[in-house]
């Protein structure tokens, strides 16, 4: 099972699973869970908590050790309910009540002070992050906290292989580790800032200007993500979660040193990195 499968859930079913591999993967994520841990203990004490896709349950379960009042843990996918229904059980905390239901079917009985949604993928291209948080603007107490706040989203132009002796193969990947890295050849540019305490788009369509920083043939762009869990509390990236996405450009383009050019950068939420659209543009 490639790690590009696991970072991938099954939405098209409906069940929005993750194999239980990736689910390990990301509790043991020290600095995943350590940010989130941070945000949570500071702000779910004495607050009503609902978690959009529990998984495991562990950061329902952070959130109950921070003193939460209530949390509500909604998770789509039964097998994972029934591993977080028992740890949960496992661990006494009677005050996660947990749902086995499609967020979007699901009405909390009170409003809401703290949202943990950590439907996060690069760029929010493969998870359904954006959409989740326009639904539950509408059962937010005044001044609730969203957890994650804010996702920043940076392109470079680059130029990478996509020819190993002989064959091609020109695919958007993940920088895993192991992985051969992109060349960046221009300066970082944000393309993109999505705050989650208003509704979004679902789309995205932006044209930035990339500056340069040598001669070279640039034939991808290379996305990442900058995340604001809450105030000061950030996270970047690692292997498991949100690494650096390479995806080809569909006109490469020969630039010189200083020399300034415009991208388009177009796709959906909740999609896939090869149904967006990514050119050089006049």
């Amino acid at each position: 099972m490639g790690r590009i499968k696991y970072n991938k859930p099954d939405y098209e079913t409906g069940k929005g699973e993750f194999q239980l591999a990736y689910h390990y993967e990301m509790v043991s994520d020290a600095e995943r869970v350590g940010q989130f841990k941070k945000a949570i203990n500071r702000v779910c004490k004495g607050k009503v908590v609902l978690e959009i896709g529990h998984g495991t349950g562990l950061m329902s379960i952070l959130a109950a050790k921070a003193g939460a009042k209530k949390v509500y843990a909604v998770e789509i996918d039964p097998k994972v309910y029934a591993l977080a229904k028992s740890n949960i059980e496992r661990g006494g905390y009677k005050n996660i009540i947990l749902v086995n239901k499609d967020i979007r079917k699901f009405a909390p009985p009170e409003k809401i002070d703290v949202v943990i949604a950590e439907l996060l993928s690069t760029c929010l291209v493969n998870e359904p992050e954006v959409s989740v948080m326009n639904l539950i603007q509408k059962h937010l107490a005044p001044n609730a906290a969203l957890l994650p706040h804010m996702v920043v989203n940076i392109v470079d132009g680059a130029n990478t292989d996509y020819v190993f002796e002989g064959i091609e193969v020109r695919t958007p990947y993940f920088e895993f580790a192991g992985i051969k890295k992109a060349r960046i050849i221009t300066e970082s540019k944000c393309f993109k800032t999505v705050e989650f305490n208003k509704e979004n788009p679902l789309e995205v369509d932006e044209i930035v200007t990339l500056k340069a920083m040598a001669k070279a043939k640039i034939n991808c762009l290379r996305f990442t993500s900058l995340v604001n869990i809450h105030d000061d509390i950030n996270f970047y990236s690692t292997d498991s979660l949100m690494p650096p996405v390479v995806v080809p450009l569909k006109n490469e383009i020969m630039v010189e040193q200083g020399q300034e050019i415009k991208i388009r950068i177009r796709y959906r939420y909740n999609t896939d990195w090869d149904k967006g659209s990514f050119e050089a543009v006049e």
